[in-house]
């Protein structure tokens, strides 16, 4: 389930990338909340409850959901977006959950990060967040830039100024928001004067985002502000990363500095200038091989360079492997994955 702020952009982005894969006939159910008002007559919906889980009655609106189901303490925005998806592990339907959102001048942040760290089940809502709009994302699809825009659209009251058209008084040209400098630069056209654009017009260049992206975040390494603080930022291309694989690879974050556990081994990671140190330990009471797959670096592509060894470990022993981060820069490695089952990887960014 994608739990998005927005009311239109977010979730036509997404029911667009979900299209895709269900055109490919894979076998899996996207809930996208608000619903993309034109898209759902185009894809039928359907998913099976996982074992134990309890199925609640959805209203049709999005909107609806949040005000009716959602507890006081949480209805603020952004923690709303959170505990919704929160609430589809809670009760089992859903076996993942996302919460997209951005700063747009809302104070309850901490909270939201707070909230989305609690665990449930084993699992947490994974955060898609974006410092000033999603309209930076999109903007990452043309150009690297590292503007602290002010706000997605200038507009007073009602009155959007549709900047980089010049038909205002007030068009900043693409200085203070992000869709003048998207339509200043030439890069899109918006729709029907309003505050959106063709995804078709940019989607191809998702490659290129996700790996601004990842560069944007590498200038706030060593910076111990919580990431709502920064401007620009953007974490969109995690979320993109995962879905635009499916197809070959169920792929699961995790943060770099948490110790995974497995069904049998316990993983636990460090860097320091030169290298990442890997502790694998096997917990179970039987002997297990570790194989050449189960440590992966993989580029934005989804391209995997293994990087461990067949090892066999007796019960509670240990294999430490380290990859030099000479390694990671020539593959040129988007994040790292931990091997759960075939196809299957636990994935991190990493803090280089």
């Amino acid at each position: 389930m994608i739990v998005c702020e927005g009311q239109g952009s977010e979730p036509s982005y997404f029911s667009h990338i979900r299209d895709i894969l269900l055109r490919g006939n894979l076998d899996i159910s996207i809930t996208i909340k608000p619903k993309p008002k034109e898209k759902e007559k185009k894809v039928k919906e359907t998913f099976t409850l996982r074992e134990g889980g309890k199925k609640r009655s959805l209203r049709e609106s999005g909107k609806e959901i949040l005000l009716l189901d959602i507890e006081d303490e949480y209805k603020a925005q952004p923690t709303r977006y959170v505990r919704e998806a929160q609430m589809g592990l809670e009760d089992g339907t859903y076996a993942e959950v996302w919460a997209v959102f951005d700063k747009d001048g809302h104070p309850n942040h901490e909270e939201a990060f707070e909230l989305a760290s609690n665990d449930i089940a084993g699992k947490k809502v994974n955060i898609a967040f974006t410092s000033i709009a999603f309209e930076y994302w999109i903007l990452l699809h043309f150009e690297s830039n590292d503007t602290a825009f002010v706000k997605s659209m200038c507009r007073q009251g009602r009155d959007d100024f549709n900047c980089g058209q010049k038909s205002h008084k007030d068009d900043c040209d693409g200085v203070k928001c992000v869709c003048g400098r998207i339509v200043t630069a030439g890069y899109l056209s918006y729709e029907n004067g309003k505050k959106s654009f063709d995804v078709n017009q940019y989607h191809p260049n998702v490659y290129d985002a996700v790996n601004r992206a990842v560069l944007l975040r590498k200038g706030y390494h060593g910076d111990a502000r919580p990431i709502y603080e920064f401007n620009p930022y953007t974490s969109m291309d995690k979320l993109i990363f995962r879905l635009i694989h499916l197809h070959n690879y169920d792929f699961e974050w995790f943060d770099f500095h948490d110790v995974q556990t497995t069904r049998v081994f316990q993983i636990s990671l460090s860097v320091d200038a030169e290298k990442i140190q890997i502790v694998v330990k096997n917990i179970s009471p039987i002997t297990q091989i570790i194989t050449q797959d189960f440590l992966v670096l993989f580029d934005v592509l989804g391209t995997p360079h293994e990087i461990s060894e067949k090892v066999v470990l007796q019960d509670n022993e240990d294999y430490d492997c380290s990859i030099s981060i000479a390694d990671v820069v020539k593959f040129n490695s988007y994040c790292l994955g931990i091997k759960v089952i075939t196809n299957h990887y636990l994935i991190t960014e990493i803090p280089i």
